[in-house]
């Protein structure tokens, strides 16, 4: 041992080899002053609670019948329960309108309209293609649906109310110009034929409305089930449908005015002295009714041709078919409510039919219109 070297002090341990050679590693921080490890608990000790009690006060009284803790006992009135399981939403495709292919030519896709659902009206009547009904029945809201349809009524109702007067100013106008002793079961039978206009003004446009929403619902069933579902598909075929209805009322109305303004003046003059009439009044009568008749019949053939124009054009748009096979589906569903009306509709009018034999003038109806012609 050399003398000149320093010596460790007696009271510090030998080191081992290399001791004043090592390195701390990267990102090595010293413990700051005082630190000491982490001490395991000692016996018996309890962590604290994951929640603190509720504060002095909030809790009832000791002996408090009935309480429960906030998620325990019976639940409060009315609670539901959360599904187990919550349902996806229900898919609502899209509604868009195009002209169905024909042929070989594809779908055929048109721009929407603008303007007010009195333009759609005017133009839809005016023009009744498919391509103006694609365009307007794009922009068609619920409210245009209802107001289309209620104007429908109101010109059908209108023509129900025409048709009513006219047949009971023919059947009056033959009744009073009988003679006192003339057969009381004919003068019956023509108030029994009079009592019709109770048939017309009361059922017929109630008849008018089942049609109104039963020719769509007959096009929604037949449609594919890409369109949704039938609710869905109702809704769709019945836009287009409903902006025709308004020209289909004004046609049925001016059919009526013009049936009963010929009625006016051809027949009911040549009908006050039916009973004494001669033998040129009678051929008179015999020649009005025959044109009168015929004008109706040539009014009656152009307007079908409109109407039939207008269902289908229509149908095949919001069904989005070809237009014969609306035709077909339109006559199925006529067919169908035809059928309908008259099982619900004929024992009505078998007996207002059968009442006038018994009281020939004097049902409410025949004396509410007596009111208002005299």
């Amino acid at each position: 041992m050399n003398p000149d070297q320093p010596q460790p002090p007696e009271s510090q341990p030998p080191q081992p080899p290399g001791y004043g050679t090592q390195q701390p590693p990267p990102g090595y921080m010293p413990p700051p002053p005082g630190y000491s490890a982490p001490q395991p608990p000692p016996p018996g000790y309890m962590p604290p609670p994951a929640y603190m009690p509720p504060p002095p006060g909030s809790m009832p009284p000791s002996g408090y019948a009935g309480y429960m803790p906030p998620g325990y006992g019976p639940p409060p009135p009315g609670y539901m329960p959360p599904p187990a399981f919550m349902p996806p939403p229900v898919y609502i495709p899209p509604v868009v309108y195009h002209v169905p292919p024909n042929g070989g030519t594809p779908p055929q896709f048109v721009p929407p309209a603008q303007g007010s659902v009195a333009q759609a009206w005017v133009a839809l009547a005016t023009r009744p293609s498919r391509q103006n009904f694609v365009a307007w029945a794009q922009i068609a809201t619920r409210d245009w649906v209802l107001q289309s349809i209620a104007l429908g009524f109101a010109f059908y109702f209108v023509y129900a109310l025409l048709l009513s007067f006219g047949l009971y100013s023919v059947t009056n106008t033959i009744i009073t110009g009988l003679p006192s002793s003339g057969s009381v079961s004919f003068t019956q039978a023509i108030a029994a034929f009079g009592n019709t206009y109770v048939i017309t003004l009361i059922i017929g446009p109630l008849v008018y409305l089942a049609q109104a929403f039963a020719i769509p619902f007959g096009q929604a069933i037949f449609m594919p089930a890409t369109f949704g579902t039938l609710g869905q598909r109702y809704q769709r075929a019945l836009r287009p449908w409903a902006l025709a209805q308004p020209a289909y009322g004004i046609l049925v109305l001016l059919v009526g005015l013009v049936g009963f303004g010929l009625g006016y003046l051809l027949l009911v003059p040549n009908l006050q002295n039916l009973s004494t009439a001669s033998s040129s009044q009678l051929g008179t009568l015999e020649g009005n009714a025959t044109i009168m008749f015929l004008v109706i019949f040539l009014l009656l053939g152009l307007g079908t041709a409109y109407s039939i124009t207008m269902q289908v054009q229509s149908g095949a748009v919001g069904a989005s078919m070809n237009r014969w096979a609306v035709f077909g589906i339109n006559l199925l569903t006529g067919l169908v409510l035809g059928i309908a009306e008259n099982i619900i509709l004929q024992p009505i009018a078998l007996l207002v039919f059968r009442s006038a034999f018994t009281y020939p003038t004097t049902s409410l109806l025949h004396i509410a219109i007596s009111g208002l012609l005299h």
